[in-house]
């Protein structure tokens, strides 16, 4: 056997890279495919999406969305966009965002860098001014006054293109009976107006990502663009020692439904005709206190556009539910000596709720004018030189001592306590020997009010 020469080594050793790059790449490629489109994350939709009307005033309130649709966080998002609608019958989402106005953009800002494992936390920052935008979670509050633009019905583009005419809501028909001096092109109606073509603002929010690509929507919310009832009169505030007590008169003008008898099977039903009605219910809120100088009210929510400073808050009624009685009761807060509130009327129709302005701000000044109970079981015993005093504790939050009094022979009562004590016993060691003595105790509050004074009790030293 011939020894293998230098060239015949060369190639052996090349044809068993090739083998192993053969081998290696039979396993490792394969055939090549269409590429893979790129991860897009959306952030979901805004949560806590609540629209509340009060007059032509709507407040608008949202949660910043903290994550994306897939559950991963941070949320991937530069700003929150609220739409408005207004149309006789609800739209789709993809209508309110096609044809809808923008009645905020509310920025977003980015999250601070995620701190790396084992590094210090990164504390998250405190909400801050529109300039700099909200942060991811944060509840923000914007505004829209109703006004004529926002009483147009919007006009689809598809309907723009085939010049359609938008629909005609129930108040713009001329009159309920036939008249010659109708116009011709305006269908009159038959009986009561047609309350399915009265015309409401449908609102929605979403978050736009920072390709501007737009996440989840929230789901619409209607308001009716119907007349507001008028707000309650006459608001008055009253408080006594534990409670504060809102009355007002309900405003004369709230629609009430007509009805009209229908046999059935012998049986007198009543449907309602006209209108939709204006309930009698009432939501109470607390209002600002009077300014120095100037006159109390209940500030409107700020817009979140350009100038806002600070994230605002939808009103809330201090009422759980709407009010059926004009009257609305509350402990007396442990804090702030100024309380102001104001009240609205609110009405259903439609299947949406109608809420008046607020009523004029009725304030109170809290004061403790309200003595604590009179101290009960007043005894004496009298002693070698003394006369020692016993009594019932009183029960009050606010209780501050008791005060010993005494009167000799039929005199005026005189304090023998220059400040309130704590105890329930006192001895009287300023007696004279053989002297009848007239003893009552008040309790005091921390306000300074003193209570009716005690059962009187008579003793003598010996």
């Amino acid at each position: 056997m011939k020894p293998p020469t230098a060239r015949a080594g060369r190639r052996a050793r090349i044809g068993a890279c090739l083998a192993v790059l053969l081998v290696g790449a039979a396993g490792a490629c394969g055939k090549k495919g269409a590429p893979l489109a790129p991860l897009v994350r959306l952030p979901v939709a805004p949560a806590d999406f609540a629209v509340r009307r009060q007059g032509d005033e709507v407040s608008i309130k949202l949660r910043i969305p903290a994550a994306n649709s897939d559950g991963s966080t941070p949320a991937e998002i530069q700003r929150v966009d609220v739409y408005g609608y207004t149309a006789s019958e609800a739209p789709g989402e993809e209508a309110i965002l096609d044809d809808g106005t923008v009645v905020a953009a509310i920025p977003v800002r980015r999250p601070p860098e995620q701190a790396s494992e084992g590094s210090a936390k990164v504390e998250p920052r405190p909400p801050g001014s529109m300039k700099d935008g909200f942060d991811p979670g944060d509840a923000v509050a914007v505004s829209e006054t109703i006004g004529a633009a926002q009483r147009e019905a919007v006009v689809p583009r598809h309907r723009k293109e085939t010049d359609e005419a938008a629909p005609v809501a129930a108040e713009s028909y001329p009159a309920y009976a036939p008249s010659l001096d109708a116009p011709v092109d305006v269908p009159l109606p038959l009986g009561p107006p047609r309350t399915d073509a009265v015309l409401s603002r449908y609102y929605l929010a979403v978050g736009i990502g920072h390709r501007g690509r737009k996440g989840e929507p929230a789901a619409p919310v209607r308001v009716s663009l119907l007349a507001p009832p008028a707000p309650p009169a006459s608001v008055s505030a009253a408080y006594d020692e534990k409670t504060i007590t809102v009355s007002w008169q309900a405003p004369p003008d709230l629609r009430r439904p007509t009805l009209a008898p229908r046999s059935d099977q012998g049986l007198l039903e009543a449907r309602p005709l006209g209108m939709p009605s204006a309930g009698g219910t009432f939501n109470v809120y607390l209002a600002p206190a009077r300014p120095a100088g100037g006159q109390p009210g209940a500030a409107a929510p700020a817009a979140a556009t350009a100038g806002a400073t600070e994230p605002k808050r939808a009103p809330v009624p201090l009422n759980a539910t709407p009010l059926s009685a004009p009257r609305f009761q509350e402990p007396v807060p442990a804090a702030g000596p100024t309380r102001c509130y104001t009240v609205t009327t609110v009405a259903e129709a439609g299947g949406a709720s109608l809420e008046s302005q607020p009523s004029e701000p009725a304030c109170i000044t809290l004061r403790d004018t309200f003595p604590p109970p009179a101290p009960k079981g007043l005894a004496a015993v009298g002693s070698a030189g003394a006369v020692s005093l016993i009594w019932e504790r009183t029960e009050a939050d606010d209780l501050a001592g008791y005060l010993v009094l005494r009167a000799e022979r039929g005199g005026e009562p005189v304090p023998l306590t220059k400040r309130p004590i704590t105890e329930t016993t006192f001895r009287d060691d300023t007696t004279k020997p053989g002297v009848a003595y007239t003893y009552t105790v008040v309790a005091v509050d921390r306000a300074g009010n003193r209570s009716q004074p005690s059962n009187a009790v008579e003793e003598s030293a010996r």
